[in-house]
């Protein structure tokens, strides 16, 4: 193909691929570990079948643009060509789907119900010991602490975790609720000042003290020591900003090739036969 007469779409078309493999790799690392908390919103499953799109469409410009399908019969060429790109629009269209279920979903309210059903009944139970290293993970990364904010040792109360404890005494919240003191804020903070906040950060007993019923050293207090973000808001925004990035990639990905198709196979010489020939819009 030449490049001055299919340049712009050839440089669209692979920005949109890497942008792509990009969101799809985000969403991965990012839900990886959270997929048993999202209940029957998709969202893992809208990162697999994104990066599938993607690898797709790279396939399927590798093989136009540097002719990487040796057939001698050019309608077995043919052939191959428009199964790629038939599957892409196939891939782009389970995109579109699983991130507009997502969004649905989301605004069902059943992601809410189904994390409340979660870490009241499932936390700390060794039935479930996915669901609780998932909150674990999801406190320290979103700088959460159950479902309510503020309200944690209330909300921690309700949980079959707190009803089942036989240590004491009780602790009030997980220890993973307590404040990370390997995040780059606190740790920039406290190498400017000496409070008792930074002492407490540095005592080894920094989490029997934040999540346990003990009486915390003078100056500190309980909230000073707690994430207060509530987890639901937290995940559900990252849903959404996710979701939404993919339906809007999704959309263009399917359209630009379900132009190319409709363009080509109108084509009275059938012009797509030759590899070279495509992405001349």
């Amino acid at each position: 193909m030449p490049w001055q007469n299919g340049s712009l779409c050839y440089v669209i078309a692979v920005l949109l691929g890497i942008s792509l493999l990009l969101n799809s790799l985000s969403g991965l690392s990012d839900f990886r570990n959270l997929s048993v908390l999202s209940g029957s919103v998709p969202v893992g499953w809208v990162a697999i079948v994104e990066l599938t799109s993607s690898v797709l469409l790279f396939t399927t410009l590798a093989s136009q643009r540097w002719d990487f399908l040796n057939f001698q019969n050019p309608t077995l060429k043919v052939s191959a060509l428009l199964t790629f790109h038939v599957l892409n629009v196939a891939a782009s269209f389970m995109v579109i789907e699983l991130s507009t279920a997502s969004l649905i979903e989301l605004n069902l309210g059943s992601l809410v119900a189904y994390m409340n059903s979660t870490f009241i009944s499932g936390y700390g139970d060794p039935r479930y010991e996915h669901e609780t290293v998932a909150i674990d993970y999801m406190h320290l990364k979103y700088s959460c602490c159950g479902l309510h904010g503020k309200d944690s040792v209330e909300f921690w109360q309700q949980t079959k975790w707190f009803r089942t404890q036989t240590d004491y005494p009780l602790r009030r919240i997980p220890k993973s609720c307590c404040v990370n003191v390997d995040k780059d804020e606190v740790l920039q903070f406290c190498n400017s000042t000496n409070s008792s906040f930074c002492n407490w950060l540095k005592s080894e007993r920094r989490e029997e003290l934040c999540s346990g019923n003990r009486v915390l050293p003078p100056g500190i207090h309980f909230n000073d020591v707690v994430m207060h973000n509530d987890c639901f808001q937290r995940l559900a925004t990252s849903i959404l900003f996710y979701v939404t990035r993919s339906l809007i990639l999704g959309v263009a990905d399917a359209v630009g090739f379900l132009l190319l198709i409709a363009l080509n196979t109108r084509s009275e010489t059938y012009s797509f036969m030759e590899p070279q020939t495509l992405y001349h819009l």
